[in-house]
């Protein structure tokens, strides 16, 4: 039979030729096989009912060992969730790879959903994000099944939510949904708990699945749909009675609450997500409403609490005592802190203008003084040392003053020569006078220091205020004074100006390097 079907499909050769020993019609002569050309036809006749033979028994076969449900895997759909591009497309992509583990489904990912259809002029798939829109698409492919996907964010969750739908049947098999966190990490785990429960109802039956509890009584689309749509349309009666009660923020929440746990055949989707749309923008003016009222007030506290130091400072200004100069820069320093949207200002610099030639007066007088002074104290041989009753030469011995400076070269000596080297009057001073001309180092100076055992430090005359004001920056002598050491009556202190060292010398050797200077002292008036 399978040779008669090959030549009536002009396979092989003709029929006379598939039977070689048949009579023909006159039955007057048997007919002769046939030869060469004829010969080989048949012979390839013969190898094709042979192959369509095998393939006629191992096509049943094959089908029986992948009887798999080929899956066809859309984009995921994202609802208020901002994600880049590319972890979007991560997302999709890792959903189609988690179902194809273990075989239970034949995926075409979403690459080649979107090829196959770009192929079939169909363009529409480029806006198509509804989940009906994707069914429609879905039953242009070669596939038996189809995987629509959403992530929703409500308030800072979000609801992965994932269907498989029959193709053929028009129904839905099973609705899968988790919540989890919204960033791209917590999305991946929950995708991966999602497609685990999509691999277990396909494994086996939905009675058979142990899935857990997805914390609310929604009832699952399945293939009965009749439960599902009357639970539907009941939620959604209960649905408009409540959302005409409640604040903003509550009818928003039931209506997400509402498109959760129905979103796929819901024919109210497209008004309630209009309802959410309008909710949200009701909420978001409101928030900049609040936002421009509470900037508002903060600057109206600001600009009362600038007002209200400004009229201290001004008060501050207006009761300062004191010279001219003195009252001067208190109302020049109220300018310089409110320069603008300053009722004062008018006051402050009239209050300047007339107070200005007074000071400069002030300033004039100041100078002429101080000039009289040191005019007077260059005409001393001595200079007075503040806060005591010490006054001491200009110059140390061997110098001369000349009224402006020392002139000549400092005298040095052995300390039993120094005590008798003061003019009648003046004496040799002690330790503690010399160092009080010094100012004492800071402990974190001393502690860089490292000393004899008795030596002192202090900072040199020239960095030394009192010091570097009675002799001049220039002083850098060594100086006896008439102290001697405590425990070796040969030696006595001396002072170094230059380095701020206090160290004891021989009093009676005669070598350069042990020789100081003298500076004489009285004590007054």
């Amino acid at each position: 039979m399978v040779a008669l079907w090959v030549a009536r499909a002009g396979l092989g050769p003709p029929l006379e030729h598939l039977c070689p020993l048949r009579y023909d019609s006159s039955r007057t002569r048997r007919r002769q096989p046939p030869l060469g050309k004829e010969r080989t036809r048949m012979k390839l006749a013969y190898n094709a009912a042979v192959l369509v033979l095998a393939v006629g028994v191992a096509l049943p076969s094959a089908v029986e060992a992948d009887d798999r449900q080929v899956v066809a895997v859309f984009d995921i759909q994202f609802d208020r969730i901002k994600l880049s591009r590319a972890q979007r497309n991560r997302l999709t992509k890792f959903m189609a790879e988690e179902l194809a583990i273990g075989g239970v489904f034949q995926v075409m990912p979403p690459g080649d959903v979107k090829k196959i259809l770009l192929e079939q002029s169909t363009e529409s798939y480029k806006e198509c994000f509804d989940e009906r829109c994707q069914i429609q698409l879905g039953r242009q492919l070669p596939a038996n099944k189809l995987v629509t996907s959403t992530i929703m964010k409500m308030g800072k969750k979000c609801r992965v939510s994932v269907s498989l739908y029959d193709l053929k049947r028009q129904t839905t098999d099973t609705l899968e949904k988790v919540k989890s966190g919204c960033g791209e990490g917590a999305l991946l785990e929950s995708i991966e708990k999602v497609t685990a429960k999509l691999r277990e109802w396909g494994g086996g039956t939905a009675a058979e699945v142990d899935l857990p509890p997805t914390g609310d009584d929604t009832p699952t689309p399945s293939s009965d749909s009749k439960e599902y749509k009357r639970a539907l349309n009941k939620a959604w009666r209960k649905l408009a009675r409540s959302v005409r009660k409640g604040s903003t923020e509550q009818k928003l929440e039931k209506y997400q609450q509402f498109l959760a746990d129905y979103p796929v055949d819901n024919p109210h989707a497209g008004k309630v997500q209009k309802n959410i749309d309008a909710l949200e923008a009701k909420l978001e003016r409101a928030e900049e409403a609040r936002r421009k009222a509470e900037e508002k007030k903060a600057a109206l506290a600001a600009k009362r609490q600038r007002a209200k130091e400004m009229k201290e400072a001004y008060n501050e200004a207006k009761a300062s005592e004191g010279s001219a100069s003195e009252q001067l820069a208190a109302w020049e320093q109220f300018v310089a802190d409110y320069p603008d949207d300053n009722p004062y200002l008018k006051t402050a610099k009239r209050k300047i203008r007339s107070l200005r030639p007074r000071a400069e007066e002030e300033a004039e007088r100041k100078a002429a003084e101080e000039k009289a002074r040191m005019e007077k104290l260059a005409k001393t041989k001595d200079v007075k040392q503040p806060g005591t009753n010490l006054y001491w030469l200009r110059c140390p011995i061997g110098q001369k003053w000349t009224g402006s400076s020392c002139e000549g070269e400092a005298e040095r000596m052995t300390w039993n020569k120094a005590t008798n080297a003061c003019p009648s009057g003046y004496r040799l001073p002690t330790r503690e006078e010399l160092v009080s001309l010094l100012d004492a180092l800071s402990y974190a100076e001393q502690q860089e220091i490292t000393r004899p055992w008795d030596w002192e430090f202090y900072r040199t005359c020239p960095k030394s205020g009192m010091c570097s004001s009675m002799f001049g920056k220039d002083d850098l002598g060594h100086y006896w004074s008439s102290s001697s050491h405590a425990t070796d009556s040969s030696e006595a202190w001396s002072v170094y100006f230059f380095s701020g060292v206090v160290s004891h010398n021989a009093k009676d050797d005669d070598r350069e390097d042990y020789l100081c200077e003298v500076r004489c002292v009285r004590s007054g008036p």
